[in-house]
């Protein structure tokens, strides 16, 4: 089905409720399904020409935060209306038992300035915190618990994969298992990453502890090796890619 089937009213960023509501019937009635939305209602400019923002305005607007963030809550609104527009689909057609729900964000509001994120971030980790976004795995009747581990996208398929039980092969994985993988390494595009040990900043070529029980003879090797770890998940990521590896493989 191409996009321009669904009939979405044309604007800056349709509404995610639009999204759930003209998609839900192509796959909620199907045995089993995978799908894979992208979300973009919580997307700049926070201002009232954004209509996401002018639908929600009044559940935010005697807040006691900036005007700035009164705009970005208002937006940001429409993904939580979405997602309950799905829970009650899902409900309905009796589907939700069945159904384990993910929500990552894959970056931060690039709308917002960094001085107005930061402020509202509990760490203090300055170029570290303001990357900061929540990932959840949900599903009906299971017990909350919260994963105190560093993860980045990369990172999110073979975690899933060993949670639901799958079949595969990790090493074809460039992330990596956040519940086998212990003190997970997570890195930026410039190659500075973060790990419970400490974070390494690429630029200044410095890096800074978080925990002192790594203050050990071989914290300097933990930095060269991880260092060149990251380095080859760039180069054959690139080798993957430039030969079509898994296309020829038929992985």
């Amino acid at each position: 089905m191409d996009i321009e089937d669904l009939d979405l009213k044309k604007v800056m960023w349709p509404s995610d409720v639009e999204l759930i509501e003209k998609t839900v019937d192509l796959f909620i009635n199907e045995p089993r399904f995978f799908v894979n939305y992208i979300s973009v209602s919580s997307h700049a400019y926070y201002d009232m020409t954004n209509p996401n923002v002018a639908r929600n305005y009044h559940l935010f607007e005697n807040m006691e935060v900036s005007q700035e963030l009164k705009y970005y809550y208002s937006d940001i609104r429409e993904f939580d209306n979405a997602l309950n527009t799905l829970i009650l689909e899902l409900t309905k057609s009796s589907r939700l038992l069945d159904t384990v729900i993910v929500i990552y964000g894959d970056h931060l509001p690039l709308g917002l300035s960094q001085e107005e994120i930061q402020q509202q971030m509990e760490g203090s980790r300055e170029g570290i915190d303001i990357n900061k976004v929540p990932m959840i795995v949900w599903t009906p009747n299971i017990d909350p618990e919260i994963i105190e581990e560093h993860i980045s996208p990369i990172d999110i398929s073979p975690t899933l994969s060993n949670m639901f039980g799958l079949k595969t092969d990790y090493t074809s994985y460039i992330g990596t298992d956040i519940f086998t993988s212990g003190n997970n390494v997570v890195f930026f595009r410039n190659r500075s990453w973060i790990s419970n040990a400490g974070s390494y900043d690429s630029i200044t070529q410095e890096f800074t502890i978080y925990d002192e029980k790594y203050m050990t003879d071989f914290l300097m090797d933990y930095v060269r090796r991880t260092n060149k770890m990251i380095e080859d998940k760039y180069t054959y990521s690139r080798i993957l890619l430039d030969r079509n590896y898994f296309m020829q493989t038929k992985i």
